[in-house]
């Protein structure tokens, strides 16, 4: 690179051919040699800099915001987290809803089959048909009573009988009504475990996180059909490298959107997969975005102050970043600085600038060219961006 820009300048800024006669081309190296003086700047006559290119630019102090993308997994808090089991054992016949989905209390979930050994139905039929006569006797109970309270009403319009008799044989009508929806709630049940379908339903408000779909599996009691997470905050644990320092702002992505989320606490213990936990929370209103158990990716975000430079001010020189510095018209200073975060377009640098100095925002690389073809500044390792 620093070779072209030496041909290049030969060609444009001399009289004569690089491939002169000696005394010539000396004096074409002493033009050249020139061009940095005692200070090691590189001062370009307006000719110079046009066939360089070089295009200057105010630095500016200022706030870059940058992002790393890291990945978390979804966490509910343990008071949102509902789950349903199986009631009994039995084959699922099928599914209701889809993961994600909002469902209210009561709302239908699954239904099983229950499945029931031989023995053990027959022993539930018997008390079934035990049931079916209780009832019987229950709803003829109750008529007798219905019939009384009825003649117990016309004698106190008579004054044949009190009210309190009246009142008690209300309540016995009563009490026998209420024996016959007991009695009809406990054959339905066992209906439902000899061979009927059992319908499983939400037991509270909230978003759909785990679901028993795979119709036709077998079920076994106590296992979880679903999960129901109530809305309100989601955690989000983060897995970020030990080294990472805490971010200005986090973005995770959720099912349809990005989710804003604040820091909670600090990871403190490194993993075996040696990265540490930093705990997030989003906001209520992402609960439907954030299923708990998904893994999300994250954007860290980062805010860095200090001078704003572009990056294609930056060129590199062995291990050392440099920025040129226009100190009057045509006159180029090399400073070392540090960069403390960069973008595509922008870089923040902490040292070696004050803002409102003119860098080179183009042909920063020429100009350390020119420096390494004189032997200015000592060895150029390289130009362009630094990695």
């Amino acid at each position: 690179m620093r070779r072209r820009h030496y041909l290049g300048l030969c060609i444009a800024l001399t009289t004569s051919s690089c491939k002169g006669e000696p005394d010539e081309e000396e004096r074409s190296l002493a033009a050249i040699r020139n061009r940095v003086d005692d200070r090691g700047r590189v001062v370009l006559t307006p000719d110079e800099r046009k066939a360089l290119g070089i295009e200057t630019i105010a630095a500016t102090k200022g706030t870059l915001t940058t992002s790393a993308v890291r990945f978390g997994r979804v966490v509910a808090r343990p008071q949102e987290d509902a789950l349903v089991a199986a009631p009994v054992t039995g084959r699922l016949v099928a599914p209701t809803l889809a993961l994600g989905a909002r469902v209210s209390a009561g709302d239908l979930l699954v239904t099983l089959q229950p499945l029931v050994d031989t023995a053990s139905r027959a022993t539930l039929e018997a008390q079934r048909r035990e049931l079916h006569g209780q009832i019987e006797g229950a709803r003829a109970q109750v008529e007798a009573k219905r019939t009384d309270l009825g003649r117990l009403a016309t004698l106190v319009s008579s004054g044949l009988a009190t009210e309190a008799e009246r009142a008690q044989a209300q309540a016995h009508l009563s009490s026998e009504q209420a024996r016959i929806d007991s009695l009809k709630r406990a054959s339905s049940e066992l209906a439902r475990v000899t061979g009927g379908r059992m319908e499983i339903r939400a037991p509270v408000p909230g978003v759909v996180a785990t679901l028993a779909t795979d119709t036709g599996s077998l079920i076994q009691q106590g296992s979880i059909l679903a999960r129901i997470v109530r809305a309100g905050p989601r955690w989000i644990d983060l897995a970020v490298p030990p080294g990472d320092v805490v971010g200005s702002g986090y973005r995770a992505q959720g099912l349809s959107d990005a989710v804003s989320a604040r820091l909670l606490s600090r990871g403190a213990v490194i993993q075996a997969d040696g990265t540490r936990r930093d705990r997030l929370e989003a906001a209520p209103e992402a609960a439907a975005d954030l299923l708990p158990g998904a893994t999300v990716p994250v954007d860290v975000l980062h805010e860095t102050q200090g001078v704003l430079v572009p990056v294609q001010a930056l060129v590199r020189r062995g291990r050392e970043k440099l920025v040129f510095v226009e100190l009057e018209e045509g006159h180029y200073e090399a400073r070392p600085v540090q960069v403390l975060a960069s973008d595509d377009s922008r870089a923040v640098v902490s040292t070696g600038l004050a803002a409102s100095d003119r860098v080179v925002s183009r042909g920063a690389s020429a100009l350390l060219g020119e420096l390494g073809a004189t032997g200015g500044g000592g060895h150029a390792g390289g130009t362009g961006e630094p990695k």
